[in-house]
């Protein structure tokens, strides 16, 4: 839906269209009455957008929480890495370790490229948020080092899988 202009409502009311849904009354030919009548439009809109968002959110809360749970609550990009990877992530980026500890959900296919496969938990595997951001990056979880969009995906549905590298 798109949004009028005030006077695209004024011209609907003296038209006798009211877009409130209210009932029309001879008021509703005065320009004051009209201004706010459109002001309670808007509000409605607003709160309606806002309760469409919260809707949103939780069934975003319950995507995640359902994928988390799935993962048992542990980070897949770290179950499919090496012990020497491991080591290496540790021993050379000893300094980014603090990020190691928070979890996110990652989407395999970013949700940029495809807004379907935003909840579909198919597509979301838990990931500590440094390898994330790595990912999301374009760098090796391991390395650092650039990769393709190609690869970011391969080490998200290996991760999916549980496969090892």
């Amino acid at each position: 839906m798109r949004l009028k202009s005030l006077e695209e409502f004024k011209e609907s009311c003296l038209q006798g269209i009211c877009l409130r849904g209210t009932i029309i009354s001879k008021r509703c030919n005065l320009i004051a009455k009209q201004e706010r009548c459109y002001n309670k439009w808007l509000d409605k809109i607003e709160k309606d957008f806002n309760k469409a968002i919260e809707k949103i959110d939780e069934r975003w809360e319950q995507v995640k929480d359902s994928v988390f749970k799935r993962d048992n609550n542990t980070c897949q990009i770290w179950k499919i890495m090496t012990k020497e990877e491991r080591l290496y992530v540790l021993n050379n980026f000893v300094d980014d370790y603090r990020h190691l500890k928070d979890l996110d959900p990652a989407h395999i296919e970013p949700v940029g490229s495809n807004i379907k496969r935003k909840y579909d938990i198919n597509n979301i595997v838990t990931v500590r948020r440094y390898f994330h951001s790595l990912l999301d990056s374009l760098k090796c979880p391991v390395t650092k080092q650039n990769i393709t969009k190609e690869k970011r995906k391969e080490w998200l549905l290996k991760a999916l899988n549980n496969k090892t590298k």
